[in-house]
């Protein structure tokens, strides 16, 4: 009997299937041919049916699905290492220093960092992300279509509070700007794009603005995230 010829051949001391029965697989293989996963098994049957063009053995290591990332800022990463423990411990963190940071930043910036960010992720195991509101989040999904990741993206939506003007806006342009984000890249690159709403803080969101985006947010079957009791003066 021929054997297939695949791609890609993964082989571990464990594999997490993550399917219904949570099964872990131990001496095992995972095969792939046009970047889809097409077998999973123990290495000794994966062998008799499969020859792969490459086969990669990770020993004692453990093959899994990727990681998914519920909370993060695509924008943020060059913030790594600038804001010291001291600093992060006297409340509110993020409008002393993120949001100005973010604030000053340009559209080629934001794609620029974007795609350093998620090159990052997928380094570190981490397929999928959810944006919880950011700058030019056009330039996140273009990202995203060139790297390869999943992502969530969602625009920073700030309809009042003690922020730069810059990053403000009516309630009306929240909702027409998120709208249009929807229309134009949910669903974008095989379904690797997904957009939700996004109320930044709930501190700088007006109510209004809460009960438009739940009602729109069930309209096109999408999400919202948003930022809540980071610190004792939103309690």
């Amino acid at each position: 009997m021929s054997k297939e010829i695949v791609d890609l051949m993964l082989k571990a001391k464990y594999i997490s299937t993550m399917n219904a029965k949570r099964e872990i697989i131990e001496n095992g293989a995972v095969v792939i041919k046009e970047d889809k996963i097409v077998d999973v098994g123990k290495a000794e049957e994966i062998e008799k049916k499969y020859r792969g063009e490459r086969v990669l053995d990770y020993g004692r290591a453990a093959i899994l699905p990727g990681l998914i990332d519920a909370h993060m800022h695509n924008a943020q990463i060059l913030l790594r290492g600038a804001i010291t423990d001291y600093e992060i411990s006297i409340p509110p963190v993020w409008l002393r220093y993120l949001i100005p940071y973010e604030s000053l930043l340009k559209p080629e910036d934001v794609k620029l960092i974007a795609t350093l960010t998620q090159l990052n992720m997928i380094e570190h195991g981490i397929t999928t992300f959810l944006e919880a509101g950011g700058p030019y989040p056009e330039k996140i999904a273009e990202a995203v279509v060139e790297t390869g990741v999943r992502g969530i993206v969602t625009p920073s939506t700030v309809n009042m509070g003690n922020v730069p003007k810059t990053m403000k806006m009516s309630a009306e342009n929240a909702i027409k700007r998120t709208v249009s984000l929807i229309e134009n890249w949910h669903g974008k690159a095989n379904g690797r794009v997904r957009v939700w709403f996004s109320l930044r803080q709930m501190i700088l969101c007006t109510q209004e603005l809460y009960f438009k985006f739940k009602e729109l947010a069930r309209k096109y079957n999408v999400g919202i995230t948003t930022h809540v009791s980071e610190a004792h003066v939103e309690v």
